[in-house]
């Protein structure tokens, strides 16, 4: 895949997941899942060594869930300001140590 439609193409899935997540009242944890996806379509589409790719994987697929347990929670309960909160930087650590560390470690 070319790098000009890689661009377009998280443009794309950008404006639908933020559109999707603000139909649901998302808020912080929206934020999170959009960073999370990102990352997760940058840790498919590179190459790393051995198992890395794999590890990244899973950190990425629990920072998803996570902020998904977080909008049922937040929908289902009187939502607390201090679990929305937690709900909402958990993914944006785990997606956010994979910008910061996993892309150097990537293959060229």
């Amino acid at each position: 895949m070319s790098k000009f439609m890689k661009i377009i193409f998280f443009i794309l899935i950008g404006i639908i997941l933020w559109i999707v997540l603000a139909s649901v009242d998302a808020g912080a944890i929206g934020i999170g899942i959009i960073l999370s996806v990102f990352a997760f379509i940058d840790v498919v589409t590179g190459k790393f060594k051995e198992n890395e790719k794999v590890i990244w994987i899973v950190i990425i697929l629990a920072a998803i869930m996570i902020g998904m347990i977080g909008i049922l929670v937040k929908k289902l309960s009187d939502s607390s300001a201090s679990l929305e909160f937690l709900f909402g930087l958990i993914p944006i650590i785990l997606s956010l140590s994979y910008f910061i560390v996993g892309r150097r470690r990537r293959l060229k």
